[in-house]
């Protein structure tokens, strides 16, 4: 799959219609120091704030550059 960073865009695989989404930014544990995870925040059209959702339930459709 490669690596899924802020601006790509991901087929959303969990959410109905698999829709095609962007990445706005990635989750990060509150914790000295701030631990990264496999979420990140994705931008559906149609609504109006971002989603939660983990890498391995996402597809890359096309990298940021």
């Amino acid at each position: 799959m490669g690596t899924i960073k802020v601006g790509d865009l991901v087929k959303c695989m969990t959410v109905d219609g698999r829709p095609v989404g962007l990445i706005v930014e990635r989750f990060f544990f509150v914790s000295e120091p701030s631990t990264p995870t496999g979420i990140f925040y994705v931008l559906i059209p149609g609504h109006e704030d971002p989603f939660p959702i983990r890498t391995r339930q996402m597809e890359l459709v096309s990298a940021s550059r």
